[in-house]
């Protein structure tokens, strides 16, 4: 889990940040514009997401990422999409999002990873429904 979350982090940046970027929603819930970039199957990195949306400010700082995984990956992964919360432009949070089909096989609705400025997990979370149960990090090393 740690590495996928660790993956994603390089192609966060790459996608959200493409040329072929749209205004989707001029006043976002962080008062600035929401850009979305959707892939097309000639993208690179189209088996693994559909699109990327980055939400700014009304200051044009960048607060949050969204990637919306492909079916394959949903399928394979059980994750339908994942944020990426920022401070300061750096990413201080990931939150995996699953699939109605992986809550039900893995029994989580999401997975919330904090990270240090250099992002490495600091804190690690799962929670469904009911409850929330923190993980700790070094029982992955």
């Amino acid at each position: 889990m740690k590495k996928v979350l660790c993956c994603l982090v390089l192609l966060f940046t790459s996608l959200c940040f493409a040329a072929s970027t749209k205004i989707t929603n001029k006043k976002n819930e962080f008062g600035g514009v929401t850009k979305t970039t959707y892939l097309s199957p000639s993208d690179a990195e189209y088996e693994k997401y559909t699109e990327c949306s980055s939400y700014y400010d009304k200051n044009n700082v960048l607060i949050k990422s969204t990637i919306k995984f492909t079916k394959k990956i949903t399928d394979e992964y059980g994750y339908a999409y994942q944020d990426a919360f920022y401070q300061n432009g750096v990413i201080v949070l990931f939150k995996m999002y699953m699939s109605k089909a992986g809550q039900q096989k893995y029994g989580i609705t999401e997975i919330a990873e904090f990270v240090d400025e250099y992002e490495n997990a600091t804190e690690l979370w799962y929670r469904n429904d009911k409850m929330a149960a923190k993980v700790d990090i070094n029982s992955f090393t």
